[in-house]
């Protein structure tokens, strides 16, 4: 046997080995110290529920933000970056998500060269939400379309006691009456967005064994403090868990031709002064919490590579998806600051 014929032959296992090894492995044992809970899905009807979430919701992120450093595994560092970047994670070992092998991450980098309203309303448009979410539509053409990937408008409110209420800020919020709203939104979606497979091409349709996604979320928006969240719920018609870890599998209204996803994100932003000192024109430090049990392709690659799916979704998510977004933003504004120079 030749030796290129030899080397192909050993090349795929030898290939496969390392990824296991090397990347797919250590997740399992990651922030094998640390321990808390995570709020599960609340049941949502009506503006008081919503309210009631919200509350919740706005409560469990300053506390989530507030945790002690060394409840946190550190994942990613690049302080010494112009974004400044530091990812956390640390396990669920309390709640109704204590099972699922996912670990909730937080992430605090700096955007650089753009202020809190301006990265606001960019984070919260269209744009702005495929960036936080590439695997669900947030297309205008796609809101309300009954086509393969939907985003629908289940209801929105006020938010009370947030922001300023009743106030009519179209600058910065160009879509609703109130500087603070709440949103219910259904998403569903035969196409997997992402970037991580084929950086070129937009969306990747799923394979015939795959099954649609479908998700149920409140969606918070404080435009005065520069809050969001996106909390996964229960409404009516839709009253099954949408974690498919849910420790009581779902058994009525089941599809069995969908996946139903559970998220939970939480951003704030605040101003960064500029700084002779560091040479920095200053910017936005923009804070993130996420957790997701949407196993769809990772679970897959997990599958193939003989690991499990939560290891490979817990390896994407400290180790690409927040460098992801703070890189995208910090080219975008580097760009749209150039553009402004050129024009004074």
């Amino acid at each position: 046997m030749g030796y290129w014929k030899l080397l192909s032959l050993y090349a795929v296992p030898i290939l496969l080995a390392v990824i296991y090894s090397t990347i797919l492995l250590p997740p399992q044992q990651w922030a094998s110290e640390t321990v808390g809970n995570l709020m599960g899905e609340w049941h949502v009807s009506n503006s008081w529920d919503a309210h009631n979430v919200a509350t919740l919701a706005h409560a469990e992120a300053v506390q989530l933000w507030n945790e002690p450093n060394d409840n946190w595994a550190a994942m990613h560092n690049a302080s010494a970056s112009a974004i400044k970047l530091v990812v956390q994670a640390r396990r669920v070992t309390e709640g109704p998500h204590r099972d699922s092998g996912m670990l909730i991450t937080r992430a605090s980098g700096i955007v650089p060269l753009v202020t809190p309203n301006e990265l606001y309303r960019f984070l919260t448009s269209p744009e702005g939400l495929m960036l936080l979410n590439p695997s669900n539509d947030n297309d205008d053409d796609a809101i309300n379309n009954d086509n393969n990937n939907s985003t629908i408008l289940l209801g929105t409110y006020e938010w009370k006691n947030r922001g300023k209420q009743g106030g009519l800020l179209s600058t910065i919020n160009p879509k609703g009456k109130y500087s603070a709203r709440l949103e219910i939104i259904q998403q569903s979606s035969s196409y997997y967005y992402s970037s991580i497979l084929l950086p070129r091409i937009r969306k990747v349709p799923l394979l015939p064994f795959m099954k649609e996604r479908f998700d149920v979320t409140l969606n918070g928006y404080d435009y005065k403090d520069h809050f969001y969240f996106c909390k996964s719920i229960i409404v009516p018609d839709h009253d099954d868990p949408s974690s498919p870890s849910a420790p009581n599998p779902p058994t009525s209204s089941e599809d069995p031709r969908t996946i139903r996803a559970i998220r939970t994100m939480y951003l704030r932003l605040t101003p960064v002064a500029p700084s002779k000192r560091h040479n920095t024109k200053g910017g936005t430090q923009l804070e993130m919490i996420h957790y997701q049990d949407d196993t769809l392709i990772m679970g897959m690659v997990g599958t193939i590579l003989g690991c499990s799916s939560s290891a490979a979704m817990n390896w994407k998510m400290t180790h690409y998806f927040y460098p992801r977004i703070y890189q995208q933003l910090k080219f975008k504004f580097a760009k749209i600051y150039r553009m402004k120079r050129q024009l004074l």
